[in-house]
């Protein structure tokens, strides 16, 4: 069963549960296909119900199963946001049960790359953390305090867009898309922001999230 892709309706994944004791590998992998198929009409609560009941199966850790139900819970995190993806991880045991496969960037039928399992979970939780700066017990790599020193426009393909200048108090400067603010661009400038930012393939900072900061602009920036 468990290299099947057989998917189970939710009253046979019930049956599976109730006697997941003499097969938890099998049920293990119907409650990842029925998630992987399901997750985004199921509703949040029937999906942290399935979780729960997976993470109390006796399956081998690490395992392919285990990093498939890791793999679905991002998109999870993505969909629900109630979803408290920090507490999944420590109890799905990422500190300590990533296979090396799952550190490793895949590359798919189209012959392209993609980020690997390890990849996937570390930007998800960068978004999660910019979203829920309040609930986290220590800083988060990758997410920066900046204000919005000037706002500009620039003429692309015929069209009329707005970026912003955001600085950040130990000096680093990024430029950001108006349509990564939460407000209209003439409301950016002056303000404090939290910013996602990632490195592209060519080793460039650049924000891919940014929220208004739930700071106070305490600080001193440098005048322009």
């Amino acid at each position: 069963m468990k290299d099947s892709d057989t998917i189970s309706s939710w009253d046979e994944l019930l049956a599976s549960l109730e006697t997941a004791a003499s097969h938890p590998v099998d049920t293990a992998w119907q409650i990842y296909r029925y998630l992987q198929n399901n997750y985004t009409t199921m509703g949040s609560h029937q999906v942290r119900m399935l979780l729960v009941a997976y993470l109390k199966l006796p399956v081998d850790r690490p395992s392919l199963v285990h990093s498939c139900v890791l793999g679905i819970a991002v998109k999870i995190s993505s969909e629900y946001a109630d979803f408290q993806f920090p507490q999944f991880l420590q109890m799905w045991g990422y500190d300590r049960y990533l296979r090396e496969e799952d550190k490793q960037r895949q590359t798919g039928k189209d012959g392209r790359s993609y980020p690997s399992l390890m990849q996937r979970v570390e930007r998800r939780l960068q978004s999660y953390a910019l979203h829920h700066q309040s609930e986290m017990p220590h800083p988060v790599d990758g997410i920066k305090d900046m204000v919005a020193v000037k706002v500009f426009e620039k003429q692309m393909n015929g069209k009329r867009r707005y970026f912003a200048k955001l600085v950040a108090s130990d000096g680093m400067e990024l430029v950001a898309s108006s349509h990564l603010f939460p407000c209209k661009p003439w409301e950016i400038q002056g303000r404090m922001y939290s910013v996602s930012v990632r490195v592209s393939k060519e080793g460039n900072e650049r924000a891919d999230e940014i929220v208004v900061s739930e700071k106070t602009l305490q600080m001193r920036f440098r005048p322009w």
